[in-house]
């Protein structure tokens, strides 16, 4: 099952990000005054790198803007998906399929529409009008105290936890699935590892070293 395939190489890519090496740092810019995350097209950038190289085995087509619709001027917009994977099934003669198709579609957790895109974008966009049958929703969370104040971090702030997203996204992408359609939605966790609470200060700055 293709999107079991993905979903599990996406779990792979959340041990990068958050274990040893601390692949996250990768998706922020720092400033003088804090952290603030990078473009969604990076985290897409990222991912669609890791599954290529997680799942080279499986030879899957990894492709990023992938057009899908051609814009007309002065008429209907071009359509482009973030991640577009492909899988040529293996088989001969009668026993040969064709290729199965899937889109992934990634937001930041700071984004307006992170909540109904899954429905207005990935959905009606890509999956209806191009007879695609497999979604996949992936969200950066990026909710952390080092992110500088502002609008977007407010926005994330107010989509609860990351387990709460979680789950509230896989009850959408449950909701979503007919018969002939299956999505699936992944929250992937891009905080910032926050500072170990009784190594700062009152001000909440690190405690400068002892003097012996």
């Amino acid at each position: 099952q293709l999107l079991d395939v993905l979903e599990e190489s996406l779990s792979r890519l959340q041990e990068d990000l958050q274990g040893k090496w601390r692949g996250v740092v990768g998706l922020w810019d720092q400033r003088s005054d804090g952290y603030k995350p990078k473009h969604e097209e990076h985290l897409s950038n990222v991912i669609a790198r890791h599954i290529e190289r997680d799942l080279q085995e499986r030879r899957l087509i990894v492709g990023r803007e992938l057009v899908i619709q051609v814009g007309i001027p002065g008429g209907a917009p071009g359509l482009r998906t973030d991640i577009g994977i492909s899988v040529v099934p293996t088989g001969v003669g009668r026993l040969a399929r064709g290729p199965i198709h899937a889109v992934i579609e990634v937001k930041g957790s700071w984004n307006p529409e992170v909540l109904t895109a899954m429905e207005t974008q990935l959905v009606n966009d890509y999956l209806v009008p191009h007879s695609i049958r497999y979604g996949l929703y992936v969200v950066g969370y990026y909710t952390c105290d080092v992110w500088v104040c502002g609008a977007d971090r407010a926005r994330s702030a107010r989509l609860g936890t990351v387990s709460q997203l979680g789950s509230r996204l896989k009850s959408q992408a449950a909701s979503l699935s007919p018969s002939t359609r299956e999505l699936r939605a992944v929250v992937l966790n891009a905080a910032l590892p926050e500072a170990n609470p009784s190594r700062r200060g009152r001000r909440g700055t690190p405690e400068r070293p002892r003097r012996h």
